[in-house]
């Protein structure tokens, strides 16, 4: 029982520490981050959060062993609630069931199939009784404040100084459908806010919903003016969203998105993965479908980098330090299992491949079609490639590379990358659904040699 509550004690006051997320922000692309696996802060907060689960589970179990088995204990005294000797008021059995059915039912809603589906809200409405299970554990244990307070002070001075300089109201500039289910929305920028490439911000519009507020990357390059979001609508609240921002939801002859009401609350920028890729000469960006967003921004930047460059050589001024690039070699993967996913994204890559020459790979997969798989396939692919040996650019994309009609063969593409960056350290960052990203970081392991290593990065969705 002493182990199992000791555990507990810890952990439950621990698991705010991955929250402190102005203190990742920071760490992300210093020293710190490699030792210490900040893209990881979210997993090891779940981790946390099941080992105290566990340890209040034990420690359940063990009191009931000893009433059991034990004669010299009983349910009289303080068990139920009285006050002990020091006037301490005391109520162990009872707080630690309720204590024990609060924790169940914040880790039972936090499984993937709430917190990833379209039953986002009570994933989100069970975590607001976190305070209510902090109140029962410190009258559960009167010692628990120490393992507590220090967190959570921690966690209020974060929360406070994100409110205080990360957290502001927006204008909605402009908004456009560019897929059947994906809706892109620019908003205003303060003059001040420092963003970098790889970034994400959290989304609350009152018009939607006056307490939810959803992360999404930032698909702007830190050199534009604005900041902005593509929104994929996977469940009520980016249904809503989409909806209620469409370009073709009119009052009053305008865009509905212009009314005041339909300003956006941000919370941001915080630190992601994608965020450590100026740390490395070489750069692996893979995507899946939407997770294509934290690399648009860190594509648009180094766009937008080589044209100031290249404006102050042709002008003849001389290019200063801040403008200089770590990165000598990007080779961007983005697989889509249909053609219209593409369409967003597009522009910008064809944009970047004429500025970023050949520092720029792009490989675009189209999943959901088998290249070889029937004859109309295999003569379709002959055209395709016929077509882009002759004109130079893909059919589809318009792209100076070719669309690859299969699935990648990362087995393949692991040992060329090992072969073309000897003695390298190589930048590995995926987006994507979690079962990719661990065969990938399987790959990763499995290519990294003496002379090559995948330093590989993570983020899911």
């Amino acid at each position: 029982a002493r182990v199992g509550g000791m555990l507990c004690n810890f952990n439950c006051g621990f698991l705010l520490v991955p929250m402190l997320r102005t203190l990742v922000t920071r760490l992300h692309g210093t020293w710190v981050a490699h030792f210490v696996p900040l893209d990881k802060a979210y997993d090891f907060h779940q981790v946390v959060a099941t080992v105290a689960f566990a340890a209040g589970v034990l420690h359940s179990l063990a009191h009931v062993a000893n009433f059991i088995f034990w004669s010299g204990w009983s349910w009289g005294g303080t068990v139920w609630c009285g006050a002990e000797d020091d006037g301490f008021l005391q109520c162990s059995a009872v707080t630690g069931v309720f204590a024990l059915i609060a924790m169940g039912l914040i880790c039972v809603f936090s499984l993937p199939r709430f917190r990833k589906s379209k039953h986002f809200n009570a994933f989100w409405l069970m975590h607001h009784i976190v305070p209510v299970f902090y109140v029962i554990m410190l009258l559960h244990g009167r010692s628990y404040w120490k393992w507590f307070l220090p967190p959570f002070a921690a966690y209020v001075l974060d929360v406070w100084n994100r409110k205080r300089n990360a957290a502001f109201s927006s204008q909605v500039i402009s908004t456009a459908l560019k897929d059947q289910d994906v809706i892109q929305v620019q908003f205003t920028k303060p003059f001040s806010l420092n963003v970098q490439p790889g970034q994400y911000v959290f989304l609350k519009s009152a018009a939607i919903s006056a307490f939810e507020n959803h992360p999404f990357t930032l698909t702007s390059s830190p050199e534009d003016d604005y900041l902005e979001c593509h929104i994929k609508a996977v469940g009520d609240w980016t249904e809503a969203f989409s909806r209620e921002y469409s370009p073709s939801n009119i009052e009053d002859a305008k865009p509905v998105f212009f009314q005041p009401r339909m300003d956006l609350q941000v919370d941001g920028p915080h630190g992601a993965p994608a965020q450590d890729w100026s740390s490395f000469e070489t750069i692996v960006l893979i995507s899946a479908g939407i997770g294509v967003t934290p690399f648009a921004s860190i594509v648009k930047h180094l766009r937008d980098r080589i044209r100031q460059r290249n404006a102050l050589l042709a002008a003849g001024l001389k290019v200063p330090r801040v403008l200089d690039l770590r990165v000598r070699k990007v080779h961007f993967y983005w697989v889509c299992r249909d053609q219209g996913s593409f369409s967003w994204f597009i522009e910008v890559l064809r944009d970047a491949q004429g500025e970023l020459g050949d520092m720029l790979q792009v490989h675009v997969y189209l999943s959901s079609v088998d290249a070889l798989g029937d004859v109309r396939a295999v003569m379709t692919h002959i055209g395709l490639h016929c077509y882009f040996h002759e004109h130079k650019v893909d059919a589809i994309t318009s792209l100076a590379s070719i669309t690859n009609y299969d699935r990648p063969n990362w087995g393949s593409i692991f040992s060329r990358l090992a072969a073309n960056h000897e003695n390298e350290r190589v930048g590995t960052f995926f987006c994507g659904p979690h079962s990719l990203g661990a065969t990938l970081g399987t790959f990763c392991s499995k290519h990294s040699t003496p002379r090559t290593t995948f330093v590989f990065h993570k983020e899911n969705f």
